[in-house]
C-alpha cells in the first residue's frame, strides 16, 4: 500500500500544479540544454539518455517496471517533502497554492483542509494501470524491459510528432501544442 501511495503522491502532485509552477513551458526547459529557446532532437536525447541511466538501478542497460516505480516513488516522496513546508506529513492548501481549487477541493475527501498521503493514494490508485499499460507500450519488444534503443525511439517518435512544421527544433508553441493535443494541429487529438 504504502509503493502505491507514494507513486499517487507524485503523479496527483504533478498532474495538479507542479507544471504550472514552471509557467507551463516545463516541458521545453527540461530539454533545452543551452537555454536558447527551442529544443533539438539531440538535446531531447541526450537529456533522455541522463534520465534512463538515473532511473536504470543495476546497470544493466534495461529499465524494468520496478525500477520506474521505484525512481517514480522517490520523486514522489522528494515532492511531497519538498511542499510540505511545515513537516507534518500533510499538504495545506498554501504548501499547494499553485494547485487549482477544483482539484484541491476533490482530493481532501475528509474536507479538513489537508492533504494526506492516504487521500492522494486513493485518488491516484486509477494511475497505477496507466504506469503498466505505458510501460507495456514502450516496451516495443516485449521482453520486460525497455532498452535504451526503445527510449531513444520513443523520444525520436515524440521530436517527429512535436515538430510540426518540420524544421528540426521545437518551440515553446510547439511544445505547449503537442502536449495539449498530441502533436496534432488545432488540438486535434490523433486517431486510435
Amino acid at each position: 500500500m504504502k509503493r502505491i501511495m507514494i507513486a499517487s503522491v507524485a503523479t496527483l502532485l504533478a498532474a495538479s500544479g507542479v507544471a504550472l509552477a514552471h509557467g507551463g513551458s516545463r516541458g521545453l526547459t527540461r530539454f533545452d540544454r543551452d537555454g536558447n529557446g527551442v529544443v533539438t532532437r539531440d538535446e531531447m536525447r541526450t537529456t533522455e539518455i541522463e534520465r534512463f541511466e538515473k532511473i536504470d538501478a543495476n546497470k544493466d542497460g534495461r529499465l524494468t517496471l520496478d525500477e520506474i516505480q521505484a525512481a517514480n516513488r522517490d520523486r514522489a516522496a522528494k515532492h511531497f517533502a519538498a511542499r510540505d513546508a511545515n513537516k507534518d506529513g500533510k499538504l495545506s492548501r498554501d504548501e499547494v497554492a499553485r494547485m487549482p481549487d477544483q482539484m484541491f477541493a476533490r482530493l481532501d475527501e475528509n474536507k479538513d483542509g489537508f492533504l494526506t498521503p492516504d487521500e492522494l493514494a486513493k485518488k491516484g490508485e486509477r494511475f497505477q494501470n496507466h504506469a503498466q499499460g505505458r510501460f507495456e507500450h514502450e516496451d516495443t519488444n516485449h521482453d520486460g524491459a525497455i532498452s535504451r534503443d526503445e527510449a531513444l525511439a520513443r523520444v525520436d517518435q515524440r521530436f517527429a510528432r512535436l515538430d510540426t512544421n518540420g524544421d528540426g527544433v521545437l518551440t515553446q508553441e510547439e511544445m505547449k501544442a503537442g502536449h495539449r493535443g498530441h502533436g496534432k494541429p488545432d488540438g486535434q487529438k490523433p486517431s486510435r
